[in-house]
């Protein structure tokens, strides 16, 4: 035969496996590919989900990625529907001194939240209105709050103050 001849009778591509605009012989006929060239881009996720401690991304739309490609999540999405459990590390200098933090959680998928803090400390544990001026419920020791009957956004306050150690604790919150 003839070295510019090449059998394609194997071949088993189609439109849409094919970058668009480029041509390939596929089974003795000429394909034009469809498939869209998304290298280089970032492109908003259209799903997020929770998987255990994994968020699932669901990329938006067929097409070619590259490792150039991005999907972008917004933080916020990340930051309240997906986190179920989150330990936090605040570090307390000299005894007697006492540190917090709080997150903006949208509790409307939850039941509860559980929290705990190590011992050597005391724990208080606050949950809030978002703009964090309204306790809702307040706890001094490990336990739990009922959010059941919550929707939207909602503040989860802590501190700890030590009680004869310094150094880092350890808080950690589950929710359900």
């Amino acid at each position: 035969g003839n070295a510019n001849v090449v059998d394609t009778s194997s071949g088993d591509a189609t439109a849409a496996q094919i970058l668009k605009g480029k041509k390939a012989y596929v089974d003795g006929g000429l394909v034009t590919g469809t498939m869209t060239n998304k290298s280089g881009t970032t492109t908003t996720a259209s799903t997020v989900t929770e998987s255990g401690d994994n968020a699932l991304i669901t990329i938006p739309a067929n097409g070619y990625y590259s490792t150039s490609s991005k999907i972008s999540v917004p933080i916020s999405e990340l930051n309240s529907s997906l986190i179920t459990k989150r330990t936090e590390t605040l570090y307390v200098s000299a005894q007697g001194y006492q540190a917090a933090s709080a997150i903006v959680i949208d509790m409307t998928n939850f039941s509860k939240v559980t929290f705990s803090g190590q011992i050597g400390t005391t724990l208080v544990f606050s949950l809030r209105s978002s703009d964090g001026s309204t306790i809702i419920q307040s706890a001094t020791a490990n336990g739990s709050f009922d959010v059941t009957s919550l929707n939207g956004n909602y503040m989860l306050h802590y501190d700890l103050r030590t009680t004869g150690i310094t150094g880092s604790r350890a808080i950690t919150y589950v929710l359900e």
